[in-house]
Formats: C-alpha cells, sequence, structure tokens
C-alpha cells in the first residue's frame, strides 16, 4: 500500500535567523514564519490559522492561494523576507513554473508533516550523519532522492527510540534566484 502524495505551495522565511548557523544556505520546508500571538490579538488574520487558502498541511493547492498567502504574511514580515517554494512527497510532481523555465529544483528535504521539522536543516552530531550532510547542495538539501532515502535510514537507524512521527522525503522547488 503507498502512501498518500502531498503537495503544495508553502511560503516561506528566505532565511531563518534559527537556522544561519546550523543549516546555512537552507531552503527546505522547515521554514515557515512564526506565529505572532501579538498580530494576531490586534486582529491579524493569520493565514494558517483560518486555513482560508492552505489544506490540512499547511500547504496551498494552487500558486494563486499561495500568493494570496504571501500576502497575509507580508503584513507580518518584511516581504523581502519571504519566498514562495514548492513540495512534494512524489517524486513526479512539480510546480508549473518550472516548465515556463523560472523555478529550479532545489533538492530533497527529509522532514515531518506540518510543521515541517527537518532532519536535514536540524543538524545531528553523529559522525555517520556528517558524512552525509557533506553531500547536501548550495540549497542545503540533497541532490537525489536516493541520497535523501540513504541519509532518512541512517538517521532512523542511529536514533531508533529518540523521534516521534514520521519523516517523509519532500522534493522542493524554488524561484531561480
Amino acid at each position: 500500500m503507498s502512501a498518500k502524495t502531498v503537495s503544495g505551495y508553502l511560503v516561506a522565511l528566505r532565511n531563518p535567523a534559527d537556522l544561519e548557523e546550523c543549516a546555512p544556505g537552507y531552503r527546505g520546508v522547515y521554514r515557515q514564519p512564526p506565529w505572532d500571538q501579538r498580530r494576531f490579538d490586534e486582529g491579524w488574520d493569520d493565514p494558517l490559522w483560518t486555513a482560508e487558502f492552505v489544506d490540512e498541511h499547511n500547504l496551498s493547492p494552487t500558486r494563486d492561494f499561495a500568493d494570496r498567502v504571501l500576502a497575509r504574511w507580508s503584513e507580518a514580515h518584511a516581504r523581502e523576507e519571504l519566498e514562495v517554494i514548492y513540495a512534494s512527497t512524489s517524486e513526479t510532481s512539480c510546480p508549473p513554473e518550472r516548465a515556463a523555465g523560472t523555478w529550479r529544483e532545489l533538492g530533497f528535504d527529509v522532514a515531518q508533516l506540518t510543521p515541517f521539522y527537518s532532519i536535514v536543516a536540524d543538524k545531528d552530531d553523529d559522525p555517520e550523519l556528517a558524512t552525509l550532510y557533506e553531500r547536501l547542495n548550495e540549497d542545503g538539501l540533497f541532490p537525489t532522492k536516493e541520497t535523501a532515502r540513504h541519509f532518512l535510514d541512517s538517521f532512523l537507524r542511529i536514533h531508533s527510540h529518540e523521534h516521534e512521527g514520521t519523516f517523509l522525503i519532500w522534493r522542493v522547488f524554488g524561484e531561480a534566484l
């Protein structure tokens, strides 16, 4: 039985401060803007809270919906701090923008569903995993699904009883910067 494919657009911080030291250049799925209780109390319409333009995984099914989420996040963060990416657990799914040549494949991330905790971004200090981190590309992601799968298998073998939840391999696309 195969797992259900999860795909969609995600608004992400370009350079999250909490990842700068451990994962510089990382452009994977673990970059959602943080919750802002103060703004919410002041009446800000958090696009993830209202779920008007996102599915149950906080992914937007269309670029139009992602742009609406981006507009709302731009009320709480400077627009230049944000970008839209496309992520899928399918090896064949990709955004229409790729065919137009405006987007490119960034690589493969290993992360959970919402809030997309990534074991690629949150680097482990195990020596075996350190050698696999050396294979990350300029976007802080694995260049192939096979390398991401090897990393995930190694991580689960080393940390078999320490992590809850299921990790998925995400194929990530973004605008060519």
